[in-house]
């Protein structure tokens, strides 16, 4: 596949692989909503066969994203979990995986719960901790993984660092890379080998598809995923490539937006009275402000805070919002707001989920594309009508 021809990631997300029409030379790639593809005998056998194996539709959308992520391959597949467990099928019985240990849930239950099952062995340390890392790497360490900003308290891991340590211990580096996108942060470019999506969330953002996407920069991971893609049937569909497709033409345009509103968002946080702690990578005292710095183009759209249970109903908060809807999603055009105690990280252990600075008073907001004031105003109101002391706020 072409890594771009292109001067800047805006004009390659425009252009790169959606002209797949030949006869008609349409503009908007067409969806090929078919399941197969006939030949016209042995000898002239069809490009595409069997939409399980590859589809015009998603193939288009897999050279954008190789584009602008700067790999050699792109695998689009049906939901976030498909694309990391396709990445986790690189690995046998008897391998070990380290894995950061504030991973969302679903991650680590994928790591832990059904990869154990096959006799992959996995560690959940701090990637903070860069001793702890080399200390969890074993001979049968097969691959390491890294999620940053990790979700959901958007903490900064060093990828170069990492990469360095997993590719010293022969093993393959994979980062989630959902909440930056190509356009804030191109872990290929600071060495990790795989890249992975739940590219329902900033790539899509529109909130109507699920998808994943995981794009690799090697000629053999590429062979190795695209056997196992095929064969556990975990490519995306025509339609929902697509939407992924169209909605990724406005990536450029939405993030600036996402980025300014979480800003001005923080501001007002980081006076409130009901408001404990603040987890931005953009606040100067933040962990990881100076790695995201270097290794990040934005600091983000996503914000965490944690709000004082005692004095404020947290239930009572987040009925009264009107434009933050509480959802299981982030990154879309709609603001989002989640509570990870009760949501995404209920399925791990309390006290890893203690341990990890998961409590019960701590709250994700993904800001969408409203205007900012409107949404410093619905959680201004909302904090004044779930305050138990109406006096504080």
């Amino acid at each position: 596949m072409d890594e771009g021809k292109f001067n800047h990631l805006a004009t390659d997300l425009i252009h790169m692989g959606v002209f797949k029409d030949e006869q008609y030379h349409s503009v908007s790639t067409p969806i090929y909503q078919t399941a197969t593809f006939f030949s016209e005998d042995l000898e002239n056998l069809s490009k595409y066969r069997y939409s399980r194996y590859s589809n015009p539709t998603r193939k288009a959308l897999e050279e954008n994203l190789c584009a602008i992520e700067g790999g050699i391959e792109a695998f689009a597949t049906v939901s976030g979990n498909a694309s990391i467990h396709l990445v986790l099928s690189l690995l046998k019985a008897g391998d070990h995986i380290i894995c950061g240990k504030e991973v969302h849930g679903g991650t680590f239950l994928l790591i832990k719960e059904y990869m154990g099952k096959f006799g992959i062995e996995s560690a959940f340390v701090d990637l903070l901790d860069f001793d702890s890392v080399k200390k969890a790497v074993k001979a049968n360490t097969r691959m390491i993984w890294i999620e940053t900003p990790t979700n959901a308290l958007l903490k900064i891991v060093d990828i170069a660092a990492i990469v360095e340590i997993a590719h010293y211990a022969e093993s393959i580096c994979v980062v989630d890379n959902t909440l930056m996108t190509p356009f804030w942060q191109r872990p290929l470019d600071l060495g990790a080998d795989i890249v992975v999506y739940s590219s329902t969330k900033y790539l899509n953002g529109h909130s109507d598809v699920i998808s994943g996407a995981v794009i690799v920069k090697s000629e053999f991971l590429a062979k190795e995923l695209q056997y196992w893609v095929s064969l556990l049937g975990l490519g995306e569909s025509p339609m929902d490539a697509w939407l992924v497709l169209r909605g990724l033409k406005t990536l450029p345009q939405r993030l600036k937006v996402h980025e300014y509103n979480a800003g001005q968002i923080v501001q007002m946080l980081k006076t409130h009275p009901l408001v404990k702690n603040i987890y931005y990578p953009g606040l100067e005292n933040a962990q990881g402000h100076e790695t995201a710095k270097l290794q990040q183009k934005s600091f983000g759209g996503m914000i965490s805070f944690e709000v004082d249970l005692e004095a404020l109903d947290l239930n009572l908060f987040i009925k009264s919002l009107k434009y933050f809807q509480f959802s299981h999603s982030s990154g879309g055009i709609v603001s989002n707001i989640s509570h990870p105690w009760s949501t995404s990280h209920k399925c791990v252990a309390e006290a890893l989920r203690k341990e990890s600075g998961i409590t019960e008073g701590l709250l994700r907001l993904s800001p969408g594309l409203e205007y900012y004031e409107d949404l410093i105003k619905d959680l201004q109101d909302a904090f004044k009508l779930g305050a138990k002391n109406r006096v504080l706020v």
